[in-house]
């Protein structure tokens, strides 16, 4: 909970809270992303500067209630995430490169949906887009895809390369 002055009030199991402003983000009306960031170096999630202290004890609290930070395996989890959204992103741009069917086949993987290869190749690779795009919006670790949107994407050399090839994945 919080008190009057937004600092953080531990309330003891079994007693009534004596202030009604909880200290957790609610992902369901809230958006975490407008509290913290995750740091792409680390994988680990930093407050968003300049919040206030309401906001600012919020996150403190979440992190350290859910231990976002402490847990090894959420840490190493994140980073494969990133490892496969670069992984997919890239073969995606190597996808919309193919000059001809039998290109576009050896880029994808054993492992990709089936698609109408009848059809023209401008279509199958709209389709094959339309598909990575639904992909990566329920792929595990949102929050990896945000930050790689909302950093990577203008100081990494790699991911700007990605990004100017495909623009309007910045918007998945």
């Amino acid at each position: 909970m919080l008190d009057n002055n937004d600092d953080i009030f531990e309330v003891k199991r079994g007693e009534e809270p004596k202030y009604s402003v909880v200290a957790f983000i609610n992902p369901r009306v809230e958006n975490p992303s407008d509290f913290m960031i995750l740091n792409l170096k680390t994988f680990k999630f930093e407050i968003i500067p300049d919040l206030n202290q309401k906001d600012s004890n919020k996150v403190k609290a979440t992190l350290e209630i859910l231990e976002l930070n402490q847990r090894d395996t959420l840490i190493v989890a994140r980073k494969s995430a990133g490892k496969h959204y670069y992984e997919m992103m890239d073969r995606l741009v190597r996808i919309l490169k193919a000059a001809n069917q039998e290109e576009l086949q050896q880029v994808l993987t054993p492992y990709d949906e089936y698609f109408n290869f009848s059809q023209p190749l401008d279509d199958i690779k709209s389709e094959i887009k339309a598909s990575y795009k639904k992909y990566i919006g329920s792929y595990q670790h949102p929050s990896v895809w945000q930050s790689i949107k909302k950093i990577d994407s203008k100081i990494s050399p790699k991911w700007k390369t990605i990004f100017e090839k495909i623009l309007e994945a910045l918007d998945w």
